[in-house]
């Protein structure tokens, strides 16, 4: 997310970013939003320290595709400039899997952190993230995912409704900073309805047409070919057609 990233001095690693300025809920501001392309290959500026991405789902087990789609996506962080933390929302049994695309997550990832809901409440799941000081929060599932997975989103704009004493707007803007930016990414290609809980959405103009984008509220990044990602080091194997039908062979 562009204003974390630009906080600790960085450049922006994307091509096609919504500007912050112009995020409203408002209708008529929607239409009045703005792109600004980065020009990736002319992003020299040196981080002055690491920038701390968190990516948080259920679904970081070998029985979920999504696992499979992700698995080598952390490897390919600049871990230069990036600190990768994995939070993986699941079940005491879940935590038992060693399946080989829980393996490539664990070792792309610089922490695999297990948050498990029969023992902690959402806010208490938030705060753990909290102490980590990340910058950036990416939420792989959405409104796909669990009740508990949503609850955690919204920790952040509960947090940011209790006032503080003698709070003003610069205080409260202060605070604010000490939150991660919220960004969601492949799991649910959907708006959230509230820059509350996030504050980005990664997609492609394919999947997120100029004609359908006053339905979205939050800011959009587009990647310049296609958001989805998959297993690139996964090969199938070659397939026959039989009279017993689809096989597949070695």
């Amino acid at each position: 997310a562009t204003r974390a990233l630009e906080s600790v001095g960085c450049a922006v690693p994307v091509v096609l970013v919504e500007g912050d300025d112009i995020v409203s809920r408002k209708p008529k501001r929607v239409r009045s939003r703005e792109r600004i392309t980065v020009n990736r290959q002319h992003q020299q500026t040196p981080c002055p320290r690491k920038i701390r991405i968190g990516y948080i789902s259920p679904d970081f087990t070998s029985k979920h595709p999504l696992a499979f789609l992700m698995q080598h996506v952390f490897r390919h962080h600049d871990k230069s400039q990036f600190v990768v933390n994995i939070y993986s929302v699941s079940s005491s049994s879940n935590q038992e899997d060693d399946g080989p695309e829980v393996r490539a997550i664990r070792e792309g990832s610089d922490t695999f952190t297990y948050l498990s809901p029969s023992s902690m409440t959402p806010g208490e799941m938030y705060q753990t993230m909290l102490d980590d000081e990340l910058d950036v929060l990416v939420d792989l599932c959405g409104y796909a995912g669990t009740s508990a997975m949503a609850e955690i989103m919204a920790s952040r704009a509960r947090l940011l409704r209790r006032p503080e004493d003698g709070q003003n707007n610069d205080d409260h803007r202060r605070r604010r900073r000490r939150f991660p930016m919220h960004v969601s990414y492949m799991g649910f290609p959907g708006s959230v309805g509230s820059t509350k809980v996030w504050d980005y959405s990664v997609f492609d103009p394919i999947v997120i047409p100029s004609d359908v984008r006053d339905h979205y509220d939050e800011a959009l990044v587009y990647m310049p070919h296609c958001y989805f990602v998959n297993s690139h080091r996964t090969v199938m194997g070659a397939t026959t057609i039989g009279d017993g039908g689809i096989g597949v062979i070695g």
